[in-house]
């Protein structure tokens, strides 16, 4: 009985020459066995097995990056390889990309059953005009057998979605891929957008999805470098009636306009459940734009499958508490109910809030003997929530409970060299708008 399996790895790097080399990792495979009949413990050498190959060329002609990764009683791809080869041709800046994959495993199924898929696209050195000032600007697609696709959001700084391929029996599709951007200058406006159709053998057409990635005043070279970019991804579900929109958007145009993390927003419908949602942030996490160092953040939800709001947010909170030493929700401010009998999730709940933090160093006076300067920080921020919920009981019109807060912080904290003294935090005030009697 096998007991524990390890490996040995190693990378080896060759160059051939300046503009022509590859690496290779390989590994020798080790494992510990017990003999239940000797009861004892036995070291077994299983083998050398190649783990990956990647081969690199920059001639002045051609560009060609390529790699192949092998799987070997991965507990999800089995025994299988997959490849990919991307190579730009540089007198016409022509450039062709290519995936394959193939193995066979038991994932999600009692016996063995072969997967594979393939891709491919070209992006072309000029558009080709399809609409007035719009044109293409590359082309692809792919075919998978055995598998099945699930939109996932890319990871930072990408943005947008992406697809990932796990194996699936009796699951097949079809995709199509296209570059599209304003003519005659593509650093205005240009976008990858795909179209998804998924198969099952025994549910006919499962799953359509769109993916839409779009980039702003960047040549398509430049993409990861653009200042502003997004994506869309939208999708159904057939057999379990799920619709699904979301999107992202990242700004970065210090000091205007920043987003320390994209903006988003989705949208989901399940047909089944009879339930749906808007959300463009929730409390918890907000939507943050950064407008020349003051923080605008928000949330907005709508539907009858939506969190209830329960007073202010965390950020507030903590920022509140920060500045006075207490936070805002104590015995005075609270929920006014909200939360303790809402059910449904059935309502709209939004929230807007500002922030401002600044550290300050200037310099006074600079004498024979002392020098004077005053150094601190002083913060300040305000929000403004409100929800309209349903909620359990005789409770507010129709059953709906309308309810809001409204807060402000602000402290000042300076020290001054040579003289030394600390100003207390400023006065601060809460507000709770009223809400709906019980009936």
């Amino acid at each position: 009985m096998e007991l524990v399996r390890g490996a040995l790895m190693i990378d080896i790097v060759a160059n051939l020459t300046e503009d022509i080399g590859g690496t290779t990792t390989v590994g020798a495979a080790f494992a510990v066995e017990f003999n239940k009949t000797d009861i004892k413990f036995t070291p077994k050498f299983k083998g050398v097995f190649i783990d990956s190959l990647a081969v690199h060329a920059d001639l002045p002609a051609v560009k060609i990056d390529g790699y192949l990764k092998l799987f070997d009683t991965h507990p999800m791809f089995g025994d299988g390889f997959v490849a990919g080869l991307d190579v730009t041709f540089t007198a016409v800046s022509l450039q062709a990309e290519a995936l394959v994959q193939f193995g066979s495993t038991t994932y999600g199924s009692g016996t063995y059953y072969r997967y594979w898929r393939v891709e491919a696209d070209v992006t072309l050195p000029v558009g080709i005009p399809f609409l007035t000032g719009v044109g293409f600007y590359g082309f692809g697609g792919g075919a998978f057998y055995n598998m099945e696709a699930n939109t996932v959001q890319r990871t930072s700084p990408e943005v947008g979605s992406k697809y990932v391929f796990t194996p699936k029996k009796s699951t097949m599709g079809l995709m199509a891929i296209a570059t599209i951007g304003t003519l005659p200058k593509v650093e205005t406006f240009n976008a990858d957008v795909s179209l998804l159709a998924q198969f099952s053998s025994s549910n006919g057409l499962v799953l359509i999805a769109f993916t839409g990635d779009f980039w702003l005043a960047v040549k398509l070279t430049e993409r990861p470098t653009a200042k502003i970019k997004g994506g869309v991804a939208v999708s159904y579900n057939f057999p379990n009636k799920i619709f699904n929109n979301a999107g992202l958007l990242s700004i970065n145009v210090p000091p205007a306009i920043t987003t320390p993390s994209p903006v988003g927003f989705v949208m989901n419908i399940d047909g089944r459940a009879n339930k749906w949602y808007f959300k463009s942030g929730i409390p918890t996490a907000t939507n943050t734009v950064n407008v020349f160092g003051i923080s605008l953040y928000s949330y907005l939800m709508f539907g009858n499958e939506i969190p209830s709001p329960n007073g202010f947010t965390p950020r507030f909170s903590n920022n509140y508490f920060t500045a006075t030493g207490s936070y805002p929700n104590n015995n005075n401010v609270g929920s006014g109910g909200v939360g303790t009998n809402t059910a449904t999730g059935k309502g709209i709940a939004t929230g807007i809030g500002i922030e401002f933090s600044k550290n300050i160093s200037k310099h006074l006076y600079k004498g024979t003997k002392r020098n004077w300067s005053i150094g601190g920080n002083v913060m300040a921020g305000a929000e403004l929530n409100l929800a309209l919920m349903h909620q359990t009981g005789c409770v507010g019109i129709n059953g709906y409970r309308a309810s809001g807060n409204i807060g402000l912080y602000g402290s000042v904290d300076a020290t001054i060299t040579g003289c030394f003294f600390r100003l207390k935090p400023a006065h601060f005030f809460r507000l709770k708008l009223p809400t709906a009697s019980k009936g």
